[in-house]
């Protein structure tokens, strides 16, 4: 069973569960996958099942390395693994915002202390 696990445009990563401690389903899977071409790297790891594709993207799209490996619906299969979003960088806080939210932060646990304080008593009472 082939199941994409992370893809990113050149790069995507497959979990293959006849890969995992067959040393022979590695080599043979590595030869097909780097026949492709557009394939500049394959890492086939027999220990965990996964292997490593690294690609062109200008030269092949990734559905063209699950049809090598055999599957037939290629493209549902990727859709499931999209490639990640961006990452977005956090907007840098202003000194005022930083204080608001650690002047928030700090009311928030006295509120929980003084409530978790005044619950315990009750509790034990209630256990006993």
């Amino acid at each position: 069973m082939l199941v994409p696990v992370h893809h990113v445009r050149g790069r995507m990563r497959l979990h293959v569960a006849a890969l995992k401690g067959c040393p022979a389903e590695a080599t043979a899977v590595q030869s097909r996958v780097s026949a492709i071409r557009g394939v500049t790297q394959v890492d086939c790891r027999v220990l965990t099942g996964s292997v490593i594709v690294h690609y062109d993207a200008a030269l092949i799209e990734p559905c063209a390395v699950l049809q090598a490996l055999g599957h037939a619906d290629a493209i549902s299969l990727l859709a499931r693994c999209s490639p990640a979003p961006a990452r977005r960088h956090k907007q840098p806080r202003s000194r005022a915002q930083h204080m608001a939210r650690k002047a928030a932060q700090r009311i928030l646990w006295y509120a929980l202390e003084n409530a978790a304080e005044r619950a315990l008593p009750m509790l034990i009472a209630a256990v006993l």
